[in-house]
């Protein structure tokens, strides 16, 4: 998933820094997308049910993120075929990773 978020971004001369985060307390997450001063954190699932659950990694790290003064997104990459938003992220599918502008 990552590699394909960078190839897309390059493809498109989309500039910023891309990066894994963990944590010692364990909260991590698979993708941060940086632009400026907005983060888009990115969690990748095969899990193809669509559940709030799926955002709970990005939820740890936002917090961490938001203690720093930083805002940010949280997108959950997953194996379904919905695109939901939810109050505090949005769940895109796999097969749509494409047509989605913050990559």
């Amino acid at each position: 998933m990552v590699t394909e978020v960078a190839k897309h971004r390059m493809n498109r001369g989309e500039s910023g820094i891309l990066y894994f985060y963990r944590d010692r307390g364990g909260a991590e997450t698979d993708l941060i997308i940086e632009r400026g001063d907005r983060l888009t954190l990115i969690e990748a699932k095969s899990s193809q049910t669509p559940t709030g659950r799926l955002l709970d990694p990005t939820r740890r790290v936002a917090m961490t993120i938001e203690q720093a003064g930083r805002a940010s997104e949280r997108i959950v990459i997953y194996g379904g075929d919905q695109v939901q938003q939810r109050s505090d992220g949005r769940l895109v599918p796999w097969s749509r990773l494409h047509e989605e502008d913050w990559i």
